[in-house]
């Protein structure tokens, strides 16, 4: 049989295969215009819900919902959609201010993708500013602590440790006592020898004594903001030995606060109109 250009009809009989099969009509492609999606980037879709989680609802600039929509109300089950746009399409985006210049910018999409249209003209971004910051109010005098007038020789050979709360910490800084830190032992430890162990073994607070021989622990202001407690110093364990009782305490001194002007060390995030909150663990004020 000779073949012609054109279109050649074979007729075969009845036992023959046949040369060009049926192909599922459950399965479809679209190349569509919709209401939004990533476009040119073909997506498997397995439901009608899924499409317009991805790809929008109805719309009159496009007829991909319908066909869609008709595609699955009769039978079909997956779907490859490919979203097509005009090139110079754009993404729907906002760019919000501060007080002054241009700060963030938002642009429509879809996971991470571009998702050009007019769907997300419709959506709204709320913004309110919620900041805060730390600086420490300017102390006039540091936290002291003064236990009782030493003798010139006291018995610490129990060598119970000194256990101080140093700005509302809940763990106290001990200051271990060792037979060392006395040079003719412990139960011969004199005044000066108790002072140069606790400043060997601590830097949260410096120890002295005062004229009338009375140990003296004064805050360094090392330790940092816990608890909303400012520089403060706590005898966690009594220590009769030392003058000191359970719950003795002292708070560092801060600068007076003024309805309109506090001194800081430092002015590091704030703003001028800048709502502050100054607070001493006791009293709270607002500047």
């Amino acid at each position: 049989m000779a073949y012609q250009i054109g279109l050649n009809v074979v007729e075969v009989d009845g036992a023959g295969a046949p040369s060009i099969r049926g192909a599922a009509t459950s399965v479809g492609a679209f190349n569509v215009l919709t209401q939004r999606g990533v476009p040119n980037r073909p997506t498997r879709v397995s439901s009608y819900q899924k499409f317009v989680e991805q790809f929008g609802g109805y719309t009159p600039s496009g007829l991909g919902a319908y066909l869609l929509r008709g595609f699955y109300d009769n039978g079909g089950r997956t779907a490859y959609i490919n979203r097509v746009v005009a090139q110079d399409a754009m993404p729907a985006s906002f760019v919000l201010n501060d007080a002054v210049n241009p700060t963030l910018r938002l642009e429509a999409g879809y996971r991470g993708h571009v998702d050009p249209g007019h769907w997300a003209d419709d959506l709204y971004v709320q913004i309110a500013p919620n900041a805060s910051t730390e600086t420490r109010v300017a102390e006039t005098a540091p936290a002291e602590l003064t236990g009782g007038a030493l003798p010139a020789v006291i018995d610490l050979s129990a060598l119970d440790p000194l256990q101080v709360l140093v700005d509302g910490a809940t763990i106290a800084t001990d200051i271990a006592f060792v037979a060392a830190d006395f040079a003719a032992g412990p139960a011969n430890a004199t005044r000066e020898q108790i002072r140069d162990a606790i400043n060997a073994k601590t830097t949260a607070f410096v120890a002295a004594l005062s004229g009338a021989d009375e140990l003296v622990l004064t805050s360094t202001g090392e330790g940092a903001r816990l608890n909303g407690t400012w520089t403060r110093l706590e005898i966690a364990t009594a220590y009769a030995e030392l003058g000191f009782a359970a719950g003795d305490s002292a708070d560092a001194t801060l600068a007076v606060l003024q309805a309109d002007q506090t001194t800081v060390q430092q002015a590091d995030g704030f703003a001028v109109g800048d709502a502050v909150e100054v607070s001493d663990g006791t009293t709270t004020e607002f500047v």
